[in-house]
């Protein structure tokens, strides 16, 4: 952790851990790297306050009964130069090997003795990775919305009979209800690009167990190029075929009925498994895919393209969800939160328009610009690095913007943006010297190409960019 302040200090008055939005460290113990006493970081209250040194680690041990977290809130003191401004958040199983979920660059002040929020982002899986389709069917729309960032919208086909139910739950208050006729849902122009899949959701059968085929969920282009996941003779079973490959078991786990089961189909590489309640059911080698699979459709409910009413599913399905990559691999506990809950995260600075209560004063760094309206970054001293980075980072690049004239080039003071090559995200700007004409960008990480762009806002000379900036183009050097 580093403070607002970029000094030797942190002060603290919390650090609680939840899932979704209840506390669950009271079973844990708190420590610190240091050593220092941190129980006021875990009694609930904001009044008492922990002074720590920067770059300090703070541990949360559950001992031999691990525990799902979604989320963390930090407690400020009165002081917010002292505040945590990043944060690195890791887990580990054993105490030795640590794994890093996720880094906070930009933690906003909550104000004095007071917890940070969170906000709902993106969607994760367990492997901490965007999803492409997720649905737990919350909100009361005639058809689900998919809560994955970009993911396509899904269609009713069908009869009427399926549709949001609140009479069973998995997670929240609805969930999807298939009926006895041909209806379902399904997102239409589905494509992920081929590859390992995990396709899941939870199950609450109803339907008669001796029935040829209940489809819960199925992937697909067309009826020779598909996989399914259902309820055949009894059993639940997978289904794939890219036409002259079948993978088609008829063994698997006997259904339960009239409870809630977690379902997945996982591919990786060429071996399908499914798992019941965590646990795999079958396991079999195909060829089928991933081509067969890489666009088509996701149908919930019912076979996309035979759909006959013996085909239908009985019962219902909430938080289904569908993710490029093998989640499952063994045995794993199912999910005790929707995946939806996993993807609070807590609130960053926002520099765009923010307004504030609190009157901060953002230093002039001498060069490069703060971003447009007020932040939360407190006392930035000039010689701070780019927090964004690393703060190893030590690489530099540096030039000058002048225009042409004779018997010498005349210095120019102009906008100069640097870029990152791999996304084209602004990483720093600053303005060239009006005396020198120089720029010089410092401690920027030497791991990825740049590109310089210096602009002419006079709009006399056209923008001189200069790309793939970097140590091997020898665009870029390292600082003393």
């Amino acid at each position: 952790m580093e403070p607002y302040d970029n000094g030797a200090v942190i002060e603290l008055t919390e650090f609680q851990l939840l899932a979704g939005t209840t506390r669950v460290d009271a079973s844990a113990t708190l420590t610190a790297s240091n050593g220092a006493n941190v129980a006021a970081l875990s009694d609930g209250s904001a009044v008492s306050s922990v002074s720590l040194p920067r770059g300090v680690t703070l541990i949360w041990d559950f001992g031999a009964s691990p525990q799902d977290v979604t989320d963390i809130r930090l407690g400020s003191s009165a002081n917010p130069l002292r505040f945590s401004l990043m944060a690195t958040l890791q887990w580990s199983d054993d105490g030795a090997l640590w794994t890093t979920a996720c880094s906070y660059w930009g933690i906003a002040w909550p104000g004095p003795r007071a917890l940070t929020a969170s906000a709902m982002g993106f969607p994760r899986t367990p492997t901490n990775e965007a999803v492409q389709l997720l649905i737990d069917f919350e909100a009361d729309t005639s058809v689900p919305r998919n809560l994955a960032f970009g993911g396509a919208q899904l269609v009713q086909y069908g009869g009427s009979s399926a549709a949001r139910s609140t009479a069973q739950a998995r997670f929240g208050a609805a969930s999807w209800f298939a009926g006895n006729d041909t209806s379902r849902i399904q997102v239409d122009g589905f494509s992920y690009g081929g590859g390992d899949f995990t396709l899941q959701a939870w199950s609450y059968f109803t339907g008669p167990t001796a029935t040829t085929w209940s489809h819960l969920l199925q992937l697909g282009s067309d009826l020779n190029n598909r996989a399914n996941i259902g309820v055949y003779n009894g059993k639940y079973v997978l289904y794939a075929t890219n036409g002259s490959a079948t993978l088609n078991p008829g063994t698997g786990r006997a259904v339960q009925p009239n409870t809630w089961v977690h379902l997945a189909l996982v591919r990786a590489g060429s071996i399908y498994t499914m798992f019941v309640d965590g646990e795999a059911a079958f396991t079999g080698s195909s060829p089928a895919g991933p081509a067969a699979f890489a666009s088509g459709s996701i149908a919930l409910g019912m076979q996309q393209f035979n759909g006959v009413s013996s085909d239908r599913w009985l019962g219902w399905i909430d938080d289904v969800c569908f993710s490029p990559r093998a989640e499952y691999t063994g045995p794993f506990a199912v999910p005790s939160l929707p995946l939806s809950a996993q993807a609070s995260t807590i609130l960053l600075n926002r520099v765009a328009g923010r307004a504030l209560s609190s009157g901060f004063v953002v230093a002039s760094p001498g060069g490069a610009m703060p971003p447009t309206g007020e932040t939360l970054l407190g006392l930035v001293g000039k010689s701070r690095t780019n927090y964004l980075f690393d703060r190893a980072a030590n690489g530099r690049i540096r030039g000058t913007v002048e225009r042409d004239a004779s018997p010498a080039d005349v210095p120019l003071r102009r906008r100069v943006s640097l870029l990152r090559d791999i996304d084209m995200m602004i990483v720093a700007q600053q303005w060239s010297d009006a005396m020198s004409g120089a720029y010089d960008f410092q401690y920027i990480e030497t791991d990825h190409a740049y590109t310089v762009i210096a602009h002419d806002y006079e709009h006399n000379y056209r923008a001189v960019i200069a790309d793939n900036l970097s140590l091997v183009t020898g665009g870029m050097e390292l600082m003393p």
